[in-house]
C-alpha cells in the first residue's frame, strides 16, 4: 500500500495528526445525582439547535460558531423532579471555546395515604376467612391493591404524587369508594369501615405536622 505524502508534512504525519478542537456546548442534566436521558436541550442564540440527552444525561451541540447562546432544558417530568434552573446563558469566544453547562434536579416530595380499616368495628382479623381488599387508583388509573383479610387492617400507600386518588373498599358484595386529594407531600390517614362512614384525620404535610 502506497504511502500518503502530503507536502509539508513528514511520511504519514497527516494520518496522525490529531483533529483540531471546534466550538463545543454539552449539557449534562442529573436527576437525583443520576443522568437523566431523554431531557430536550435546546439551544438559542448566534444559532439554534435541538438536542435530547441519551443515556449518560449528556447532549453535545458541535461545530458551533463564536456568540452568546442560552441552553434550555424542558421535557423532564416535572411532577418527580425540581431544577433550581432551566435556562443558563453561554458564552463562546473565537477560535476555540468548549463549556459544560450542568442542570441538577432533586426529586419532589412525595406523599402518603395511610389508615385503618375495620368491618364493624372490628379487625379483619376476627372476619374468619371473609374477604376483604383496599384499591388505590392513581390520577393515572393505575391500580395497587392491598388485600387485608387475616390482617389487623392496617395500610399504607406510600410514594404518591399531588393528584386525586380514589379508594376502593370491597366487602362481601359491597364497595365503597372514597376520593382523596392529596398535595405535594401531604400526608392523609383514614379510619374507613365498610359497615359505616368513614373518619379522615387532619392532612399533614411531609414532617407529619396538620396543615
Amino acid at each position: 500500500m502506497a504511502a500518503v505524502s502530503v507536502p509539508g508534512c513528514a511520511p504519514n504525519e497527516a494520518l496522525h495528526r490529531e483533529r483540531p478542537p471546534v466550538n463545543q456546548i454539552r449539557a449534562e442534566v442529573l436527576a437525583g445525582g443520576q443522568p437523566l436521558a431523554g431531557v430536550t436541550v435546546a439551544l438559542a442564540g448566534t444559532e439554534s439547535r435541538t438536542e435530547t440527552t441519551g443515556p449518560n444525561g449528556i447532549a453535545a451541540f458541535d461545530g458551533l460558531p463564536a456568540g452568546s447562546f442560552t441552553v434550555t432544558i424542558t421535557g423532564f417530568d416535572q411532577s418527580r423532579w425540581r431544577f433550581v434552573r432551566t435556562a443558563t446563558p453561554v458564552a463562546l469566544g473565537a477560535p476555540i471555546g468548549q463549556v459544560t453547562v450542568q442542570f441538577r434536579g432533586d426529586p419532589l416530595p412525595t406523599g402518603t395515604i395511610t389508615g385503618r380499616v375495620t368491618v364493624g368495628g372490628r379487625p379483619p382479623s376476627q372476619l374468619q376467612g371473609e374477604s376483604l381488599a383496599l384499591t388505590l387508583v392513581t390520577p393515572d388509573g393505575q391500580e395497587v391493591t392491598r388485600t387485608l383479610g387475616g390482617s389487623d387492617g392496617t395500610f399504607a400507600f406510600t410514594g404518591l404524587r399531588e393528584g386525586e386518588f380514589t379508594l376502593r373498599l370491597a366487602y362481601r358484595d359491597q364497595t365503597r369508594t372514597i376520593t382523596v386529594t392529596l398535595a405535594r407531600g401531604e400526608r392523609r390517614m383514614l379510619s374507613l369501615d365498610p359497615l359505616s362512614p368513614g373518619e379522615e384525620r387532619p392532612p399533614t404535610d411531609e414532617r407529619g405536622i396538620p396543615r
